[in-house]
């Protein structure tokens, strides 16, 4: 259960689409509705002492429907500026966004159908982020830490050795899997960074998250878990044949949420699900 998912930037960010915001002390999440359309994103770029002209920007927007991510890259022109059409396949959805004139940085915005959001980044000399806001009370907070907070909690590497699984029960290994889901909900639920509406959307991602990456597919988190714990790897370990009854974990994921249709991790598991009864 320790492996982390192999995930990019542009995977983590899908956690947390279909926010909406409302004044800060009311922040609301709306219910998330198919409906494929264009949004459009303008920007305006202001750096100290650095020319404004030409920078990159990036933008990754999730579609949970095909699956898929469409990239979209363009440059400022000269005055910083910069617009570009987005195909979107819900009512509203979050967005990875990266600057040019810091890379390692990935910012969340929101975005609607049929709509236009504006965002305004000011960069001080280091070209670090002064100040950053939209035209919708997006909060800033959230678009700057939302990213790191998922980052920190699926790369949680707690400090004890790997617990022997393979040779448990499977009842005993889904309730050690929902003990380390609670373990990585408690990160999020004690950060101070963002919103707790955006931490209730942080948290369905996570696990999710972590049991199409490591319960799913009894058999191979087995086998992991037997090279990480057994000090013998001459032997082959017998690994139990899960049935139906193994997969009540599903339950617990409330998948009539509409919330998760907006995750990419919920695609992966409904995948995951077709391959198990085909």
């Amino acid at each position: 259960m320790i492996k982390i998912l192999k995930l990019n930037f542009y995977y983590i960010f899908v956690l947390i689409c279909s926010i909406t915001y409302k004044p800060s002390y009311a922040i609301t999440i709306d219910t998330p509705v198919i409906n494929a359309g264009t949004a459009m994103l303008k920007g305006e770029i202001h750096a100290v002492n650095k020319e404004i002209e030409g920078i990159s920007v990036l933008v990754v927007v999730p579609n949970p429907i095909s699956g898929e991510y469409e990239k979209y890259t363009t440059f400022t022109d000269v005055n910083g500026n910069f617009s570009v059409d987005l195909h979107i396949e819900t009512s509203v959805s979050l967005v990875s966004l990266n600057i040019g004139l810091n890379s390692d940085k990935f910012l969340i915005t929101k975005i609607e159908n049929s709509k236009t959001t504006v965002i305004k980044i000011f960069y001080d000399t280091n070209q670090k982020i002064e100040s950053i806001s939209t035209n919708d009370r997006w909060s800033s907070s959230n678009m700057i830490n939302g990213m790191d907070v998922m980052v920190k909690v699926l790369s949680y590497k707690p400090n004890r050795m790997p617990v022997p699984l393979y040779n448990r029960s499977t009842n005993y290994f889904l309730d050690y899997a929902k003990s380390i889901v609670a373990e990585r909900l408690k990160i999020v639920d004690n950060d101070t960074l963002v919103s707790e509406n955006l931490k209730d959307v942080i948290s369905r991602e996570v696990q999710l998250n972590l049991y199409t990456a490591h319960v799913f597919d009894y058999k191979e988190e087995m086998l992991r878990n037997f090279k990480n714990t057994s000090s013998d790897k001459s032997i082959e370990p017998t690994i139990r044949q899960v049935d139906r009854l193994y997969f009540r974990f599903l339950k617990e994921l409330k998948f009539n949420n509409p919330r998760h249709l907006l995750g990419f991790s919920f695609y992966e598991i409904q995948k995951n699900i077709a391959k198990r009864n085909t």
